[in-house]
């Protein structure tokens, strides 16, 4: 079989990372984070150099270890190289190199500059796209390759492959990016809406040692974060605020919209189009309490061995990739039995036909779970004139949700099942409600929601969840999203909102999801302003929100419109 090119690569989209995203709806998606646990190496058929120096052209060498395939006469074996460019120090995937050096492929463990013990300093996703084209290079060219070199990594090592791409190395011969991180999208924020998190990251990449411990004491830093969001301190001064002075996180802070400086870390569209990928992150069969079954669980060291196997060896295409997208669909209920893999042609074929569904609240109805609006089929026909908006109030300086509602306790064993934030709604927020299912229906796509709103601040924040709700009571977390109004029309321009303007914010891409959803369900949108210590708070000032504190506070009245001139909606893939 020919060796398909690196543009021939296969997509292989996987709903568990988007499930896992959604499922904590009232905590930001995970920055770059080290790779999970990872499982013993099946033997131990492998050979090791230590300290190997990989030179820069600007004189700084970044550090490798090498594993290597054992040979009958102990010579050097030539071979298809792949490796992982990481900032979370080499000897985190020590298990996944010896796999593939027991396979037959030499790995090398490269830490990212000013990491580990690589020399130059850390500039997170910066200096990758180069490094890596580099690193490519230079391993070409070593007795023990062949001259092909492939890379693995999820996370940040997803997201270096992406940007390694890009400087079309010569010798690159296919990657396997998974749940890669893209900037800005989802570094250093969500749609320009920051988070502490990210101060948890630096910490954990600060230096040149691996701060793991530190980084996943979570109820020191959830205490950290309700700390500060009690106090109502600058955003931008979180890092002296939590004991470690941050170079990286006040740069980050010069950028708070997408501009040139993540433009040159990420392929363009142009350079996209030229690459394509298979990969996600290790899969498990619970998170947050929901769980995926055993089924959803696929062997990823085999599959990217089958990879590896089929693009630098001439193998056969693995088998699990039958088509051009794979995703794995949920059972109804919550037992995890029955899920299965599903194939499409193309994901734009996939997601396509959503249905509409017309959002209802007025004043008295909407701001309860219990006295909820309504998710109808039904376009309004009457004028705002008749039909009055709903309305809500943000108050930045109330804490009681942050205090009240998220706490100090981690609560990850049962994010995905949490109603705390639903059934908290009052006056700040709405709730809508879908009558119930007459039949088990598949949800498969990407729900898309537009809002019609007016607010009396020129800014605030909109948060966006999306909830099975079962016979029984049981809540799944389906689907989120956050916007800031002010980048309504574009993440890189901002645009304040005029006192009492209509305006409309699209929370638009987001989230693929595909589960069967029990008979007789409902499903339950939640709308507030994320009020929250695990986001970046608003002040609604229409300044600088970094800088904003308490004296630049301003209550946000919110009016949600239903009316027929300005019909908010809710698109859903139902199947």
């Amino acid at each position: 079989m020919k060796t398909p090119p690196l543009g021939c690569a296969v997509l292989l989209a996987v709903v568990i990372t988007s499930a896992v995203l959604a499922l904590f709806a009232q905590t930001p998606p995970p920055a770059p984070s080290p790779s999970p646990k990872e499982s013993p190496p099946a033997s131990a058929d492998y050979d090791l150099r230590w300290g190997v120096k990989i030179p820069m052209p600007d004189k700084v060498e970044l550090n490798a270890t090498l594993y290597l395939p054992k040979t009958p006469d102990g010579s050097l074996p030539r071979t298809p190289v792949i490796f992982t460019l990481t900032p979370y120090i080499s000897d985190t995937y020590h298990a996944r190199a010896a796999y593939f050096a027991s396979h037959g492929y030499a790995f090398a463990l490269v830490d990212a500059r000013g990491r580990g013990n690589s020399s130059g300093d850390f500039e997170p996703f910066a200096q990758e796209p180069r490094d890596g084209h580099d690193v490519i290079e230079w391993l070409a060219v070593q007795s023990f390759c062949n001259g092909k070199v492939a890379m693995w990594g999820g996370s940040y090592a997803g997201f270096d492959q992406w940007a390694t791409a890009k400087e079309l190395p010569a010798h690159l011969a296919t990657i396997v990016p998974a749940a890669a991180v893209h900037p800005p999208l989802d570094y250093p924020g969500v749609n320009d809406v920051a988070f502490p998190y990210e101060m948890q990251w630096f910490t954990q990449t600060s230096g040149h040692t691996g701060q793991t411990n530190l980084f996943g004491d979570q109820k020191f830093w959830r205490t950290k974060f309700l700390d500060a969001y009690k106090k109502h301190i600058a955003f931008k001064t979180l890092d002296a605020f939590v004991g470690n002075p941050s170079v990286n996180f006040q740069r980050i802070l010069k950028h708070p919209a997408a501009d040139a400086y993540y433009d040159a870390m990420v392929p363009s569209r142009d350079q996209f189009q030229k690459i394509t990928h298979a990969g996600t992150r290790t899969p498990t069969d619970e998170v947050g309490g929901v769980k995926f079954g055993p089924s959803a669980i696929v062997d990823l060291n085999d599959l990217h061995r089958q990879w590896y196997d089929w693009t630098m060896k001439n193998g056969p295409k693995p088998e699990f990739l039958k088509n051009q997208v794979a995703y794995y669909l949920l059972a109804p209920g919550n037992t995890g039995a029955n899920g299965e893999w599903k194939y499409a042609d193309n994901f734009e074929t996939l997601t396509a036909n959503p249905k509409i569904f017309y959002l209802e609240a007025a004043p008295m109805l909407g701001n309860d779970a219990f006295r909820s609006g309504f998710m109808h089929e039904s376009r309004p026909k009457e004028p705002s004139s008749f039909i009055k908006p709903g309305e809500f109030t943000y108050d930045p300086l109330d804490t009681t949700r942050g205090e009240n509602i998220e706490g100090v306790e981690p609560n990850d064993k049962t994010a995905g099942l949490d109603q705390r934030l639903p059934l908290s709604i009052g006056k700040d927020g709405f709730v809508y409600h879908l009558d119930p299912l007459p039949n088990e229906t598949p949800l498969v796509g990407c729900p898309r929601l537009t809002l019609w709103v007016s607010i009396d601040t020129p800014d605030t924040d909109l948060e966006a969840d999306l909830y099975e709700i079962q016979p029984d009571g049981t809540s799944i977390a389906l689907w989120s999203d956050i916007r800031r109004l002010r980048y309504r029309e574009s993440l890189r321009d901002a645009k304040l909102v005029k006192a009492g303007e209509i305006v409309k914010c699209d929370f638009n891409p987001g989230l693929f999801v595909a589960r069967r959803l029990m008979k007789g369900s409902r499903l339950r949108l939640v709308i507030t302003s994320p009020n929250s210590i695990f986001w970046q708070k608003n002040y609604n000032s229409g300044g600088v929100v970094a800088d904003e504190t308490a004296k630049d506070s301003r209550i946000c009245h919110v009016k949600v419109y239903h009316d027929a001139t300005h019909g908010s909606t809710i698109e859903l893939p139902f199947r």
